[in-house]
């Protein structure tokens, strides 16, 4: 492959000269697989679909479920869209702690190792941690229930 400089000429009008650039891989090895040049095309599967009426290429993939809440998608988008917003709110230097990530911003809270942190970041009161080493296993909650479910006991 050669590439040779355009050279411009000095009246303005004129275009200058253009080179035209190619690449040559035919000496390559390919690396496609062509055995899904059917499957991939989007002729073949608009074919399919209109014979059929189902859309084999997303129905190939096994559904995914697992526990879901109450919750609807959208109540659960406005809780992490609010999370992140308040995340935001605070000073830059805290949320520098938790590398500007409101996720690992939440998980220090119900991490023991860092309720040094969140005391120096002045975000939890140091009495609430020694509130919480203070008390004994299964103590009440506030609800007035203890530790366990039912089932523990």
């Amino acid at each position: 492959m050669s590439c040779k400089p355009s050279k411009h000429r000095a009246n303005s009008n004129q275009q200058p000269e253009r080179h035209r650039v190619t690449l040559d891989f035919s000496n390559e090895t390919v690396l496609t697989q062509q055995n899904f040049k059917d499957e991939s095309d989007v002729n073949t599967i608009l074919k399919r679909f209109a014979d059929t009426g189902i859309l084999d290429h997303v129905s190939n993939e096994a559904a995914k479920t697992g526990y879901a809440s109450s919750q609807s998608f959208t109540e659960a988008m406005f809780i992490v869209m609010d999370s992140e917003r308040h995340f935001m709110s605070l000073p830059s230097e805290i949320r520098k702690a938790f590398d500007n990530d409101p996720a690992t911003f939440l998980d220090a809270y119900g991490d023991p190792s860092k309720d040094a942190l969140m005391v120096e970041l002045g975000l939890t009161p140091k009495s609430a941690i020694a509130d919480e080493e203070k008390a004994p296993t299964g103590a009440t909650t506030p609800s007035g229930s203890s530790g366990q479910s039912e089932g523990d006991t």
